[in-house]
């Protein structure tokens, strides 16, 4: 009841303080989940039932973006150009190995136990001061020879969990039809298979960014994120805070496609600018894009099937 028209049309469900939890935007399921629970609130704040389609004027049909023209002029204002008073500018210095540790660190430049970067007034300022600095990482092994394809799938099977039956889920990991053993064990022609999917990264035109702001040992974070709540979940697990003192203001990014689930980029921002004392911006490079973030995990996939006395095929697992 006291949100304003403002808010309500141009804010929905992106703002931790002021909108409900949505859960997020992902797996195709924004406009059949959402969809639905808004017009039954709305019909409800109307004090009638709902509309039915035959009589829809909006819903259905195609309807220009309100954000349209500052897309295509250049206006409008995404993640990597929010910009407050007084704020830094953070270019994070990267390990050179995956989950490196930090053994020590030289020149201009601020750390947090192993996050490491440089601040200025500006981001092209932070990138040479980043230059400067001279960082010593300690790596971990990794558990096999990734150039070993048979000790990678061995780690691989050894370090996977086993999917589990979910009748009720949307994409279910696993599906039982028959008695797929017992037709494999007595066909006659069989085949193993075996397949490697690659990682794959989400790649959305815009980087990720966030801007950090610390008030009163409360911390606001605006950012291009999908998922506000589980965002600022994170978020606080990671500073040790409250959820109560963690605040997700949810800015439209240029392109997520499942990339911006996460709170990296989130998090370091406001431990820099905890460090800092001031606003800090963290804006990713499209290299760290491809390193940093979490991409499509990779996988194995191994096939045992069977043919049938038909020729077609009868079992797989």
């Amino acid at each position: 009841s006291d949100w304003s028209s403002d808010v309500c049309s141009s804010d929905l469900m992106g703002d931790t303080e002021l909108c409900p939890d949505d859960g997020g935007t992902y797996s195709s399921l924004t406009t059949p989940l959402n969809v639905p629970a808004i017009r039954q609130a709305a019909a409800d704040y109307r004090g009638g039932p709902l509309t039915p389609p035959s009589d829809w004027k909006i819903l259905g049909t195609p309807v220009a973006n309100v954000r349209g023209r500052d897309i295509v002029t250049g206006a409008y204002q995404y993640p990597s150009d929010l910009h407050v008073e007084d704020m830094l500018h953070a270019r994070v210095i990267r390990a050179p190995y995956y989950r490196a540790s930090l053994v020590s660190v030289e020149g201009p430049a601020i750390h947090d136990g192993d996050l490491v970067a440089t601040l200025a007034p500006d981001p092209v300022s932070a990138a040479r001061l980043a230059g400067n600095v001279k960082t010593q990482w300690k790596a971990q092994p990794f558990p096999v020879d990734p150039s070993d394809a048979q000790a990678l799938a061995a780690w691989f099977k050894a370090s996977s969990t086993p999917p589990v039956e979910q009748p009720g889920a949307k994409y279910p990991p696993l599906t039982r039809r028959g008695d797929a053993a017992k037709a494999l064990s007595a066909a006659d022609h069989k085949r193993s298979s075996r397949f490697w999917l690659p990682y794959i990264a989400h790649t959305p035109m815009e980087p990720r960014a966030a801007l950090a702001i610390w008030k009163d040992g409360a911390i606001e974070i605006r950012t291009g994120t999908q998922t506000p709540f589980p965002t600022r979940a994170e978020v606080a697990r990671a500073l040790d805070l409250p959820e109560s003192k963690v605040r997700i203001v949810a800015v439209n990014p240029g392109g997520g496609f499942g990339g911006k689930h996460r709170a990296e980029c989130e998090i370091e921002a406001a431990r820099l600018a905890r460090i800092a004392g001031k606003p800090v911006k963290v804006a990713w490079t499209r290299e760290e894009e491809f390193t940093c973030s979490y991409h499509r995990p990779a996988g194995l996939v191994e096939i045992e099937s069977s043919l049938g006395a038909n020729g077609k095929l009868d079992a797989w697992v």
